[in-house]
């Protein structure tokens, strides 16, 4: 697993490559401390892009909420690009908050971020502990 960052305006893309689980416990180890060093100086929607994400499992669903968290401690949102059908089944079963967007394709998230259009919003309820 590998994951990039980028900075775009007041927002930061997370593109993540491989299995976001346990099994890569030290680069998702690396990716949280990135989540928890961002949300320190605050202010910033986080996106991030699953296209290439076969498996999200608990591992992967503690650095999302994570993510979450620290967003909507902001007042900002979270999205999730290119989420396949059994990782959207997880993350609605796992009810983790109301504060997901989730596109089909990075590129329309990005453009609501461009145009600041409405967005679809996931229904998920928050986990008021996180690590």
């Amino acid at each position: 697993m590998k994951f990039q960052k980028k900075m775009i305006a007041d927002n930061i893309l997370y593109v993540v490559e491989g299995d976001l689980s346990v099994t890569n416990f030290f680069v998702v180890d690396k990716l949280c401390v990135d989540i928890r060093n961002s949300s320190k100086i605050g202010g910033y929607n986080f996106i991030w892009d699953l296209s290439k994400t076969n498996l999200v499992d608990s591992t992967g669903l503690s650095v999302i909420a994570i993510t979450i968290a620290s967003a909507m401690r902001d007042g900002k949102k979270v999205k999730l690009c290119g989420v396949n059908p059994d990782n959207a089944r997880l993350l609605k079963i796992s009810k983790m908050g109301s504060n997901i967007e989730q596109y089909n394709h990075l590129d329309e998230a990005l453009e609501t971020v461009a145009n600041g259009l409405p967005t679809q919003t996931m229904e998920l309820e928050l986990i008021n502990e996180v690590c």
